[in-house]
């Protein structure tokens, strides 16, 4: 039976308590409650009308759902919807691929393209034409030609900060920001224990000035991320579609993926005992996943910037005066190509 939507989301310890052995699957399990409770309840509001009695059940907590708005495109965009729709007799017929975080999920919110218009789906894992990819534990569904009626879509929505995803989908990446900090600090905490528990003395591992300047210099940048994400929506003063929600994402995404990184190569190297439970597929999938992965992120952040566009246009008119057998000259440069300005790359 899954937990009711309306228990409230565990927070993260500030301080790792003594003798605390983090727990990825623990882990996964905070970020899937943070996406339930604060992202897909939510977008259930842009849905009119729940023929299906979807809604319901996840409302309920009878439906265990999961969010599918952060599957990875080649425009590394979340306005790009990993669904395409088209409408057939009494129908609409959906295609494509999605990405969601909760392995035990039973219905996924994901983004539909028909026609022009982004809709939302509340897609049962069950129905037809709906299958399990074969990416790993943490869930894709590839989806080809499964049919039902166009009833069971949202109403128009869009990334714009009145579009009705943005205040969701940020709300949920402050959360998950902050857990994903807080849970390095405790990654590194960890580490910490049993460098020192190895050897014995002057000989423990924990004595290496070598890992422990490499453990040090990490903590600092998970401490500064951490402290940005518990500020929160506060960080400054910006409404829904912001760009201090996509950089302090992104930048607990990094402290994630740079301990998780860390943490493995030790253990192997120096063959540590006693490693954070629920490693391996699920570690991974979190650490280079998470809500979409360090590509979706610095693109919604490049695009909140105002530096992507998928065709750049320069216009300049350069007018030069004849001289030296020059022509006089006008000008017009058209590229597409990469924007990198403050650590981001936007393609």
């Amino acid at each position: 039976m899954p937990q009711s939507p309306a228990q409230l989301v565990p927070d993260a310890p500030a301080t790792p308590p003594a003798g605390d052995t983090p727990d990825w699957t623990g882990f996964a399990d905070t970020v899937a409650a943070v996406e339930h409770e604060h992202g897909v309840l939510p977008l259930l509001g842009l849905f009119d009308t729940d023929p299906e009695g979807l809604a319901a059940g996840v409302r309920a907590g009878r439906l265990r759902a999961s969010l599918g708005l952060f599957t990875a495109n080649a425009r590394f965009s979340a306005a790009a919807a990993p669904l395409t729709g088209v409408r057939r007799a009494g129908h609409v017929a959906l295609s494509g691929r999605v990405r969601y975080g909760d392995p035990r999920a039973e219905v996924t919110v994901a983004a539909v393209r028909l026609e022009e218009e982004l809709r939302l789906v509340l897609l049962a894992h069950t129905l037809p034409g709906v299958r399990h990819g074969p990416y790993g534990e943490r869930g894709w569904l590839l989806v080809d030609d499964a049919r039902l009626s166009s009833a069971v879509l949202s109403r128009p929505v869009s990334l714009a900060p009145a579009g009705g995803l943005a205040a969701p989908l940020d709300t949920c990446a402050w959360h998950v920001a902050r857990h994903a900090a807080h849970f390095s600090a405790r990654l590194l905490a960890d580490l910490r224990r049993r460098l020192a528990a190895t050897g014995a003395g002057k000989d423990a591992l924990s004595t290496s000035q070598y890992t422990a300047h490499e453990i040090s210099r990490l903590e600092i940048e998970v401490s500064l991320a951490a402290a940005a994400a518990d500020h929160g929506p506060g960080f400054r003063t910006e409404g829904p579609g912001g760009q201090a929600v996509g950089a302090v994402l992104l930048a607990c995404g990094d402290v994630l993926r740079r301990t998780h990184a860390l943490v493995a190569e030790l253990e192997a190297e120096l063959g540590l005992p006693d490693g954070p439970r629920g490693a391996g597929e699920v570690s991974r999938a979190l650490a280079h996943g998470l809500l979409g992965g360090r590509r979706m992120a610095e693109g919604e952040l490049a695009h909140r910037m105002g530096l992507t566009t998928e065709t750049v246009r320069l216009a300049e008119r350069a007018e030069t005066t004849k001289t030296a057998g020059v022509a006089e000259t006008t000008g017009v440069i058209e590229t597409t190509g990469v924007t990198e300005t403050a650590g981001v790359v936007a393609r």
